[in-house]
């Protein structure tokens, strides 16, 4: 997991990003995220429909071995909603990553994710 960050919140705001690359060294799929700071956490995508920008919640994401999978704005990302509470500049949160190789074996990773406006340099 490299460069995790979540975007921060304004008072009463329910939902926001959170966005990283993660490599794998084996084929793997990302099959659920959980975080204390979200009441649901979500794998979502953004793409191009029909000349509209659509945003979905995907069932998993697909990491080849050893090729970089960018979650960013506009693409991939993780969506937390039912916020807690606000996500200000300068906290972390918790992000839990369960992964699933082709075996089917489980790993869950944890991730402390900085609250930024935008990605950290």
């Amino acid at each position: 997991i490299k460069d995790p960050w979540v975007r921060a919140t304004v008072p009463q705001q329910k939902a926001t990003g959170a966005f990283m690359q993660i490599t794998s060294p084996a084929d793997a799929k990302l099959v659920e995220v959980r975080s204390s700071a979200a009441g649901i956490a979500e794998i979502h995508e953004m793409k191009m429909e029909n000349d509209v920008m659509r945003m979905r919640a995907v069932d998993g994401l697909k990491l080849p071995a050893n090729q970089p999978v960018e979650l960013k704005s506009g693409g991939y990302h993780l969506m937390m909603m039912d916020l807690k509470k606000q996500l200000k500049v300068g906290a972390e949160v918790q992000i839990t990553l369960v992964f699933k190789n082709a075996k089917g074996d489980s790993e869950t990773i944890h991730v402390h994710a900085p609250v930024a406006l935008t990605q950290p340099k």
